[in-house]
């Protein structure tokens, strides 16, 4: 079995889509926002991680919920 989270979108399910669209946003918009305040680049890795992170396991019950 091949996990894919946005490929299903394509399937007719185009919320996945727009939600893995928001989520790649929201993360790219955290890193650029925060180096504009000249944050560290060690609290930048450790905030991106913890997104990161976060991003994963609400990924894993978006695909979790859709099989």
């Amino acid at each position: 079995m091949k996990y894919r989270l946005v490929w299903p979108s394509f399937k007719g399910k185009r919320y996945l889509f727009v939600t893995a669209l928001l989520i790649h946003f929201v993360a790219d918009t955290l890193i650029v926002i925060l180096n504009g305040f000249h944050v560290p680049l060690i609290f930048v890795e450790l905030i991106f991680g913890a997104v990161s992170i976060t991003v994963v396991l609400f990924s894993r019950k978006i695909y979790i919920g859709e099989s």
